[in-house]
């Protein structure tokens, strides 16, 4: 969220949309962020959302994910992503030194607890050519489910202009 925290919704507000949400019909919530993790609210959300009969999902990059969390609110969630950015140097080069590795863990005490888990990898220039040795890589851990985006060069992108994906000629 950067900057933008008072564009987030408050407990109430989100027990509120979470209600709204069964009323119209809505079948799963994706909880995602910034880092959902960072909410002090969450775990409360968690629970109001499968009260509710909604499918969930929560979307992490996993450095905050411990098995305390896991062991009180797993059970509530049907899918989880971990958000990788690339193998170890570009991930910590774009979420910081170490962060490779608490989102490794994070992948497996996911898989440990058999949530149905996806990786999500935001495409770039510094990924972009090494995606197929990611993949392996992550494959070889234990996910099967990915999700693939082209980076959105707004937030905190819109200031690493290097990250943005250069245009390609295609044949016709």
């Amino acid at each position: 969220v950067g900057d933008h925290r008072s564009q987030e919704l408050t407990t109430q507000e989100s027990l509120t949309a979470i209600s709204r949400i069964v009323q119209l019909g809505g079948k799963n919530l994706r909880l995602t962020g910034g880092e959902p993790l960072m909410r002090k609210d969450l775990g409360l959300i968690i629970q109001e959302a499968y009260a509710s009969g909604l499918g969930l999902g929560l979307i992490t990059n996993g450095t905050m994910l411990d098995d305390d969390f896991l062991k009180r609110y797993g059970r509530y969630i049907g899918h989880m992503a971990i958000s990788i950015d690339g193998q170890k140097q570009v991930h910590e080069y774009i979420r910081g030194k170490g962060s490779y590795k608490k989102s490794m863990l994070a992948i497996q005490k996911i898989l440990d607890f058999d949530i149905d888990l996806s990786a999500y990898i935001t495409v770039h220039s510094l990924n972009e050519n090494s995606i197929d040795i990611l993949v392996e890589e992550l494959i070889s851990v234990g996910i099967k489910n990915f999700h693939f985006s082209e980076i959105n060069m707004e937030g905190r992108a819109s200031k690493n202009l290097h990250l943005r994906l250069e245009p390609r000629k295609t044949s016709d």
